[in-house]
């Protein structure tokens, strides 16, 4: 979870005004998020209505509208309250990054943090659009745009291959090491995070790592995975779904249940590319291209 921050503070531009920036938030996060979260409601309606059970439809709408990202209060689509609280770290980061003291903008990133782990440690409740994980998340988008800033990928770049190998070895190796000791504490949807350190050193040193391999392979062609890559928000939508379908049919083996997952997803967004295809205006069509 760390890392989609992370990537969100590497593509994080400081040019922007506040009403630009919640411009790009809303039609890049809350849009989908919404629509998104509407058709799994739906779809989960209809089931139920097929199966004559009853549905607490105002339960998951207002689910819905909190985000809380649980399947009690999503309907099958909880993966998706990331949207909400990506959208609070980008505002809460935004002004951060217009302190013009360095030392001071650092600090507001480190106590933004340690009110997120203050926040776990005494029990609060999640809060609206996750603001308590966002608060977290803020301290990773730093993370994000310092590796831009400090050029990490050029210099794991100008590294001998040898260099390069242990780099990579050693860093996988300290963060696969904190997350391990860490992970059973650690869940970022319920504001959790177990021992900061180990969790900062996991998350930081494995992001860090799979930017330097993202850097060595950005050559190759890898056609699927950036197909999936492009379909990101989809993928997450409907995850829960495949999963049912797939066991649906109560394979044993886990090979086979992925496989037919990821038959499920494929043959969803196949016909969600084509539905949105027939769409004439362009402006609706973009919105809908998750």
């Amino acid at each position: 979870m760390p890392l989609f921050f992370v990537l969100s503070g590497y593509l994080f531009r400081n040019g922007r005004t506040f009403p630009e920036l919640l411009h790009n938030i809303a039609r890049r996060y809350i849009f989908p998020y919404f629509v998104l979260c509407g058709i799994n409601l739906l779809i989960e309606t209809v089931i139920h209505w097929l199966k004559r059970e009853y549905y607490d439809i105002p339960h998951f709408m207002l689910g819905i509208l909190y985000s809380r990202g649980t399947v009690e209060y999503m309907p099958n689509c909880s993966p998706l309250w990331f949207l909400t609280a990506l959208s609070s770290a980008l505002v809460i980061y935004f002004w951060i990054t217009r302190i013009p003291s360095r030392i001071l903008s650092l600090s507001a990133v480190i106590s933004c943090s340690l009110i997120s782990l203050a926040l776990d440690k005494y029990g609060c409740p999640k809060l609206f659009w996750n603001i308590d994980t966002a608060l977290m998340g803020v301290l990773f988008l730093e993370v994000g745009r310092t590796i831009r800033e400090s050029d990490l990928t050029g210099r794991f770049g100008r590294l001998n291959t040898t260099a390069k190998e242990w780099a990579i070895l050693i860093t996988l190796f300290l963060g696969a090491s904190a997350i391990h000791l860490n992970y059973r504490d650690v869940s970022f949807d319920n504001n959790r995070y177990g021992s900061y350190i180990l969790m900062v050193i996991g998350a930081v040193s494995v992001c860090s790592a799979l930017f330097c391999l993202a850097h060595e392979t950005s050559s190759l062609s890898l056609g699927f995975l950036q197909y999936l890559g492009r379909h990101t928000l989809f993928i997450m939508s409907f995850d829960y779904f495949s999963n049912r379908a797939a066991n649906f049919f109560k394979p044993d083996l886990w090979i086979i249940i992925l496989i037919l997952k990821l038959a499920v997803i494929l043959t969803g967004l196949s016909i969600w590319n084509f539905l949105i295809s027939r769409i004439h205006n362009e402006r609706v069509r973009t919105l809908l291209e998750f």
